[in-house]
Order: structure tokens, then sequence, then C-alpha cells
């Protein structure tokens, strides 16, 4: 009797456990699939990506031929790779199965070509400047390497990604080998796609850096203070943030004091003439291209004849120690 029991209990827990698995299956679906056929050139390594849709989150696996290797990239994606070239003769209608806990939720039919075309390259870009100031373009990318590969007849479309390369989008009218790329106002990442009869290949991919907007909020000395001579100069280091020379910045000064800058931060201000009279007032900073209004650097002269007039010159005696005086 104990061993009937028994024997009921594991036929009962044996059933139950072949409805969950059944529910679980019913449960797990693919809802959408594209492509719904993949088609292959033929070469060896070829690789296509395949989205679906899937309701019941279900951990999935695969039932391939083996000369088809696939990976599951993420959630909605999957990555087919043709391997073992040798294993298969010419052109061939194949296939593989997207499979849950040993059901078969989807099969998807594969288009093999006979291989006659190589493996399509796409080439690569280039371009000088990687780093903008906000609102400013880059410049063109070039063609530093063609498409080689495929049928010999390329298409391209280039693209274009604002979140480090997660997603793309296609830059409409960019469909040259080249791209002139206009002003930037945030870090974007740039790539060329090449099509060449059924393949698909991608250039390297290139992230343009922009720089924050630039602000002067001070400077160091806060004051220009010169007595006036000619061929006297100061230097000014400038506060502020994302102080660039990528952001060109002029200057309204009086006629006897000209301004260069030597360095992101740093200007340096030299008198042209000699300042017979004392004087004062503001030198305005601008930044090119900005519409808030300049950096305002007060600035103080003495005047040269003021300052001979009503000070005494002094001198510093320099010697030498090691030379006895008699």
């Amino acid at each position: 009797m104990k061993l009937n029991k028994a024997l009921i209990l594991i036929i009962i827990f044996t059933g139950l456990l072949s409805l969950e698995t059944s529910n679980l299956n019913a449960q797990c679906q693919i809802n959408s699939i594209s492509p719904s056929t993949l088609s292959f050139a033929g070469y060896e390594g070829e690789v296509k990506y395949l989205t679906f849709g899937m309701s019941g989150g279900c951990s999935l696996s695969f039932s391939t031929p083996p000369f088809l290797q696939v990976i599951q990239t993420n959630s909605t994606q999957l990555k087919v790779t043709l391997v073992n070239r040798s294993t298969y003769p010419g052109a061939m209608t194949a296939g593989f199965g997207i499979m849950s806990n040993g059901t078969t939720l989807r099969s998807v039919p594969v288009n093999i070509g006979s291989g006659t075309t190589t493996q399509l390259s796409g080439g690569t870009i280039s371009i000088s400047q990687t780093t903008v100031g906000n609102n400013q373009s880059p410049g063109t990318f070039a063609n530093s390497s063609s498409a080689s590969g495929g049928s010999g007849n390329y298409g391209y479309q280039w693209h274009k990604s604002t979140n480090n390369g997660s997603t793309w989008s296609s830059i409409t009218g960019a469909t040259s080998l080249t791209y002139s790329c206009p002003a930037l106002t945030q870090t974007t990442r740039f790539r060329r796609k090449v099509t060449s009869g059924t393949l698909t290949a991608y250039s390297n991919e290139i992230t343009i850096t922009v720089l924050g907007v630039c602000q002067i909020t001070g400077a160091n000395p806060s004051t220009l203070n010169m007595v006036g001579y000619s061929g006297e100069s100061k230097i000014i280091t400038l506060l502020g943030e994302n102080l660039s020379v990528l952001y060109p910045i002029t200057f309204g000064t009086p006629g006897f004091i000209q301004f260069e800058r030597i360095s992101d931060n740093q200007i340096k201000g030299t008198i042209v003439s000699d300042i017979t009279y004392s004087a004062g007032g503001n030198i305005a900073i601008i930044i090119t291209g900005d519409t808030n209004p300049p950096f305002l650097l007060p600035f103080s002269f003495a005047g040269v004849s003021t300052v001979k007039a009503s000070s005494t010159e002094n001198y510093i005696l320099s010697y030498n120690p090691q030379v006895e005086v008699k």
C-alpha cells in the first residue's frame, strides 16, 4: 500500500511539472520578427541581425544547423553568423529554430547564396578636429580608405548617435562618400554605413566632443593697473567655464593698448605708445558668437608724465660678494 501511494505521488508530481512547463510555453510567444527571412551572400563570417518581440520573458535557446551560429545580443535582438563554410555546398535554403524549454516558438528561414562575392568592408573615415565649441562645426569627414568587397557597387548612408552608440539614426541627405558636418550643440558619434547588394558593413566610429558654453566670470588681477610706457605688458588670467581657444575672443580697447590671447585662459596686454596722462575705464572682452553682454575688465593707467613728475625713481645696487672691495 505504501509503495502504491508513493507511485501515485510521483505520477501526480510529474503531471504537475508537465502542466507547469506547458503553461510556461503557452505564455512565452514570439509576437514579431524582422526580417522574416534572413538572406546571406554565402561567405564565411557573414553576419546578419534579427529583431523580435516576445511576451512571457522566457529564456531562449536555438536549434541550428552546423553552419549557423545564433547569439542573443539583448532582449530583442539576435546575431546570426555564417560559419563552417565547408559544411554546405553552394547556394541553399536552410533555417533555425527559436526555442524555450524544448519547444520551438518560431522557425526562421535562411537563404544562403553561393558565396561568389567577397566579404564587404566598410572602409574608414577620419576628421582632423574631434573637439569643438558649442554651436561649432568640426568640418568634413573624409574617406580615409574606401569600401571593398561585395559586388563592387556601393551605396552610403551616414549615421549619428547622441547616446554613445546605443542607438543610431540616419542623417537626412547624407549619402555621399564624405560628410560635411553642421554646427553641433551636443557630443555626437558618427559612422558611415555601406551597402553592396544584400550586404551591409560599417566604417569606424568617430566621436565629436562638444564643449559647454563658454563663460567669463572674472579675471586675475581683477583690474589691469599699468603705468603707460610703450612696450609695457601684463598678463591677465581669465576665470570662468569652458575657457578654450576654440572660443575666439575679441577686445574692445582704447588705441594705446593691444591684446593677444596666449592660452586657453590667458591674455596679454601691451602698451603700444607712451600714455602721458592718467586714464581709466573698462576693456570689453567679447566671446565670438555669444549674445550675452561682454565681460568688462577695469583698467587704470597712471600716465608716464604723471609718474615721472610726482615720484622719485629708485635704483637697486647689485654687487658680487665674492669680489673684494679695497
